[in-house]
């Protein structure tokens, strides 16, 4: 179960990650 939870953990942060990522870069076109 812990690889399942770490595997879910990985998969959820790169998501977060990348969800983030294009936030940040939205909002500095925005301001430039």
């Amino acid at each position: 179960m812990n690889k399942e939870l770490n595997f879910s953990t990985f998969a959820t942060t790169e998501e977060l990650c990348n969800m983030y990522g294009e936030k940040s870069v939205l909002e500095t076109n925005e301001k430039n």
